[in-house]
This record gives structure tokens, C-alpha cells and sequence, in this order.
């Protein structure tokens, strides 16, 4: 049996090393970029506020005050009573920027640009190998061939023989039993967010698939209100009235971002309910940005099974469910992916050649 799993397991390996290794930097690239880089901006521009008021409208009418030219996309709201605003905002030549604000003292903190030239890219690298549809199939079934190399590489551990060969690595050693330890080693340490990478991955990637086979008809899309709810808008509109609309129809008072769509003249708000893991929220709510009409509700407690699972499956894929914490580990985790695809085919290199005997 160990010699049929040691096969499974070195031909499924040599399969998708490559797309692993992509995989295993991309992700680490966007962790740092859009999940912890923010956060370390928020800490660089923490605010000095003496209470927890503060008015939308003011932080849109400075934005177009000092900048006039930028076209407002998305305001992040802060996570803690001390940390900025977050403005992401695109220039006429559609360049992405992120501006921090003290929304309490009125003022512009910093201004960032956003890797433009490479962030798109690498994403599109990262979810869909630059293959559209067909890319993503590709990576599903990479996240499916990950969950078998980590199911046949505990199988083939050798730790389950003597406990501490597992977690030891022969530094006096030859370098091909330096190389074979620390794949082992390594292996088992990460084990546990292979399995989540590759099971959360595969869903991401599969996800249109997954809901036509198993979860067919899927009733998750929003719902288009009755705008007699919608009484308090009047001609008076702003960013204030329209968040406070969005609570009293909600019911809800932790909103965490405002979104803004020109093209279609739609204003989303994003919350977070009470049994949420994720740090924003997934339910949202839009109006139109020139009347204040209540177009949408989307609250993830009223969506599908699969559409509140799928969400999970983002928290965990992210590694956003313990913040920067757990942000730094998925960052490592990258570049272990890539440490155990180089070590493996090394491992399969060296036999295959004969250059070195296979470490005992």
C-alpha cells in the first residue's frame, strides 16, 4: 500500500508542482497587498478622536476639496474607533490610489498608490491562471490534487514509525537527506492549511459548477425591495442620509464599507450581522446614487445554504478570521507551498537520475 500511495503521491506531485509554485507566490503577494498592507497603513495613521460621531458627507466634501480630479470608488469604514478611513479612489488616468482621513479632525493623513502595474495581473494569475473559465477549472483541480498530496504524504510520513524522525531534520547529513527531512517536516507542520487551502481553493474556483451539479436552482440572488419602505429619503440626499436609511431598513448598525458604481448610478453599502466570522460582513444593501431609491437587499442570513457556506470558505481561503495574525501565517504558508513543491521534485529528481539513493 505505501508503495501505491508513493506513487499517487509523486505523479500527482510532478502534475501540478508548477501551478502550485504560482499559486503558492500569487497568494502570498496578495495577502501582503490587499490584506496586510492596509492594516499596517491603518497603524501608521491612527487618529486622535474625542468621540465615535462622524459624517460621511465631510469625508467625501474633503476628498474633493484637496482632490478634485479623483474619482471616489469605495470608502472603508475604520475597524477600530482609532483608525482612519480608507478611501479607494481611481485618477483620470485610472490609477488606483488608497487615502487615509481623519474623519474627526477633517483631514487628509496620507496618500498611497496601489501597485497598478502588477496587483491586476498577479490576481488574475492567482484565480483563473489567465484562463478565464477554463483556468479556473485548472486551479479547482489543483486544489483537489493538493487535498491528495496532503492526504498520501501523512499516509507516507514517517513519523507514524517513530515519532521523532517526523519532526526531525539530519542537518550533518548528505543534502539529499536535508532535502527529504525538511520535505517531510514541513509537510506535517503545514498540513492542516493544505487541507484548508486545498479544500476552500477548490471551491472558489469550482463555484459555478459546484451550484449548477449539487445546489441547483440556488435562490441566492438579492432582493429588489418595495421602495414604500423607503420613506425617509427626500431631496436633502447624501452619503449621511443614505447610511442611515440603510440602518433603520436593515435593522443593522455595523456597516463596514460604501461602495460606488457610476455606470450603473448605484450606491452599495456592505454590513456585517451579528453571526458573521467575516471581519466586513457579505450582506449588502444599494440605492440609486441620484435619488436615493432603495434598489437591493442582500442579507447573507436570508441566502442559501451554499451562499453562507461559500462565505465561510472566503474567511478561511483569505486567512482574514484572526487579522493580521493569521494574514502573516497564509503570507509564510505561500512560500511553503512553494518550499514543498521545489523539495518533492527535487526528492523525484534525484532518484529518477540516480544521483543520489533515496534517503532511509
Amino acid at each position: 500500500m505505501r508503495k501505491i500511495f508513493l506513487k499517487i503521491h509523486q505523479m500527482i506531485g510532478l502534475t501540478v508542482a508548477f501551478i502550485i509554485i504560482i499559486i503558492g507566490l500569487t497568494g502570498s503577494y496578495l495577502v501582503w497587498t490587499r490584506e496586510i498592507t492596509p492594516i499596517i497603513y491603518n497603524q501608521i495613521n491612527q487618529v486622535n478622536f474625542s468621540d465615535t460621531s462622524y459624517s460621511l458627507d465631510k469625508v467625501t466634501q474633503l476628498l474633493n476639496t484637496n482632490y478634485p480630479d479623483l474619482e471616489l470608488s469605495k470608502i472603508v469604514f475604520p475597524n477600530e474607533a482609532d483608525d482612519p478611513f480608507r478611501l479607494i479612489v481611481n485618477t483620470p488616468e485610472q490609477v488606483r490610489q488608497e487615502i487615509y482621513i481623519d474623519a474627526y479632525d477633517n483631514k487628509v493623513l496620507s496618500i498611497y498608490p496601489r501597485n497598478n502595474t502588477y496587483d491586476p495581473f498577479l490576481h488574475k494569475i492567482h484565480t483563473e491562471l489567465l484562463g478565464g473559465n477554463i483556468g479556473k477549472i485548472l486551479l479547482g483541480l489543483s486544489g483537489i490534487s493538493l487535498f491528495i498530496l496532503a492526504m498520501t504524504g501523512l499516509y507516507l510520513w514517517k513519523g507514524w514509525k517513530k515519532i521523532n524522525l517526523g519532526f526531525k531534520v539530519r542537518w550533518s547529513s548528505k543534502p539529499k537527506i536535508i532535502n527529504y527531512d525538511l520535505h517531510q517536516v514541513i509537510g506535517i507542520f503545514s498540513f492542516l492549511l493544505a487541507i484548508n487551502m486545498a479544500i476552500t481553493g477548490s471551491i472558489l474556483a469550482l463555484d459555478q459548477p459546484i451550484k449548477k451539479i449539487f445546489f441547483s436552482p440556488i435562490n441566492d440572488s438579492t432582493i429588489n425591495v418595495d421602495n414604500s419602505l423607503n420613506n425617509n429619503i427626500n431631496d436633502e440626499l447624501s452619503l449621511d442620509i443614505i447610511l442611515k436609511n440603510a440602518q433603520n431598513i436593515t435593522g443593522e448598525s455595523n456597516f463596514t464599507e460604501v461602495k460606488f458604481i457610476p455606470k450603473k448610478d448605484t450606491v452599495e453599502l456592505r454590513f456585517k450581522q451579528a453571526y458573521e466570522i467575516n471581519p466586513r460582513g457579505k450582506s449588502y444593501i444599494s440605492f440609486h446614487s441620484k435619488t436615493g431609491e432603495l434598489l437591493t437587499i442582500n442579507k447573507l442570513s436570508e441566502q442559501s445554504f451554499y451562499k453562507r457556506f461559500r462565505s465561510w470558505s472566503d474567511v478561511f481561503h483569505y486567512g482574514i478570521f484572526l487579522g493580521i495574525f493569521s494574514m502573516i501565517i497564509y503570507l509564510v504558508f505561500g512560500l511553503i507551498l512553494v518550499s514543498l513543491a521545489l523539495t518533492g521534485f527535487l526528492i523525484w529528481w534525484q532518484k529518477k537520475f540516480k544521483i543520489f539513493t533515496m534517503a532511509k
